[in-house]
């Protein structure tokens, strides 16, 4: 019932609005600063946190992140969506597991 992507496990700023700013000398648009988001910030960022973390083994990492999916280190992200599946938590976020914001965004190292 989806024709979007469901399987998130953690979530960060994707949106290149809000996400950050970087100097480049080379791209595909040119030299200078540029503000991104999506993939191309959201993976850098959770895989930097999984290796400031200690834990980089991958068998390792989802358990923890899963059982600590009720705790003050994940920040639930219950607004948005990417699209309309159903069922609907497969698109829109909402309390606690979703598909486009999985168990939410981490806030510092604790659920990793």
């Amino acid at each position: 019932g989806c024709t979007t992507r469901t399987m998130a496990d953690l979530s960060t700023d994707a949106d290149p609005a809000t996400g950050v700013a970087i100097i480049s000398s080379y791209s595909p648009y040119g030299s200078g600063w540029f503000q991104v988001g999506g993939t191309c910030l959201s993976t850098p960022l959770i895989a930097s946190l999984i290796t400031l973390s200690g834990n980089t083994a991958g068998a390792t990492v989802l358990p923890k992140v899963y059982s600590a999916a009720s705790l003050p280190s994940l920040y639930d992200i219950t607004v948005g969506s990417n699209g309309s599946c159903s069922p609907t938590y497969l698109s829109t976020a909402g309390p606690g597991y979703d598909g486009p914001t999985g168990v939410g965004a981490p806030m510092g190292l604790g659920a990793l």
